[in-house]
């Protein structure tokens, strides 16, 4: 799950590819967060609402990761349905 290789690349817990790639997206500048959000646009749906609304919290154990996972993939999902539709 998404939401838990966030937390682990929060956290620098684990390794894999998944949270490396979030703690690259947290590294990033706003040139190659685009490049990047075009490749994986869950992802980087997760980081950007990560940055602008989870660092006021103080430990990284009170975000509901899941939550982030849960409406990035909704959000993106209605996304790709607007621009498909606007397509055709």
């Amino acid at each position: 799950m998404l939401s838990i290789d966030m937390q682990n690349a929060v956290e620098d817990t684990a390794d894999n590819f998944t949270c490396k790639l979030f703690q690259l997206m947290f590294k990033a500048d706003n040139m190659n967060f685009g490049i990047l959000e075009k490749a994986f646009p869950v992802e980087a749906a997760m980081v950007w609402m990560y940055r602008n609304n989870c660092v006021y919290i103080g430990d990284s154990h009170d975000v509901d990761y899941q939550a982030l996972e849960q409406i990035a993939t909704k959000n993106i999902t209605e996304l790709y349905k607007v621009q498909n539709k606007n397509e055709e």
